[in-house]
């Protein structure tokens, strides 16, 4: 029914879909977050979460 094939040529695949394109444009977007201890403080309201509006998990 389905016919099974592997690219061996990597010519055929555009540039824009390439992993190190895609990588590329990541690159700059992700600074590293450093230690939690070294965070400021977060001084603004908490969030408590209502358990009894939980969405029932599926499966």
């Amino acid at each position: 029914m389905f016919e099974i094939r592997e690219m061996h040529d990597a010519s055929s695949v555009y540039d824009m879909y390439k992993m190190s394109k895609i990588f590329k444009v990541y690159r700059g977007k992700f600074v590293p977050m450093g230690e939690p201890s070294t965070w400021p403080r977060y001084n603004g309201l908490k969030v408590i979460a209502n358990w009894t509006l939980r969405r029932a998990t599926k499966g």
